[in-house]
């Protein structure tokens, strides 16, 4: 009976991990002009939003976390939050119960695949959109553009003042 139990659960876990990884963009992640916080190597890719749940025998605290970065480091923070769980989750009556479905959104974030979705409703969070961060054909991201723009609308109201405007500056 017990064999059939943890068979059943190895199963649904399966499910929810092959869920989450079909979730994923099978798509190559979009070209971003920022590093990844962690690594500062690769460029940010994806982003996950986790349940943490910590136990403390009278009381449990949850929560949730969102991570962003490439999808190397991004899939290491999710196994370290999944096993987090894991260990010390379970430590109250109401951490017994909210254990076993944030481990369950746990897994299905445990891809190591791009999530643009995620990616967009994260930078949307922090008052940041992936148009502005996406590099474009011109090597630029479009915040970088529109600071160019300023700049030379600045450059060009100068050049108006001191009597030396051309068509160069329209």
């Amino acid at each position: 009976v017990q064999s059939v139990f943890f068979l059943v659960l190895a199963g649904v876990y399966g499910l929810v991990y092959l869920l989450g990884h079909l979730a994923s963009d099978s798509t190559p992640p979009p070209k971003l002009a920022i590093k990844c916080p962690n690594c500062m190597h690769r460029t940010v890719e994806t982003a996950r939003k986790l349940i943490v749940v910590r136990g403390m025998l009278i009381v449990f605290r949850s929560g949730s976390v969102s991570l962003v970065g490439c999808c190397k480091c991004v899939s290491e923070q999710s196994r370290s939050v999944a096993g987090g769980n894991l260990f010390l989750g379970w430590w109250s009556l109401f951490g017994v119960i909210a254990t076993p479905f944030a481990l369950l959104q746990n897994v299905y974030n445990l891809s190591s695949r791009p999530n643009s979705r995620m990616l967009r409703e994260v930078l949307a969070e922090i008052g940041y959109s992936l148009a502005d961060a996406s590099i474009g054909n011109d090597g630029l991201s479009g915040e970088q553009r529109r600071l160019f723009r300023a700049a030379a609308a600045a450059l060009k109201s100068i050049a108006q003042v001191e009597g030396t405007s051309s068509a160069e500056w329209r």
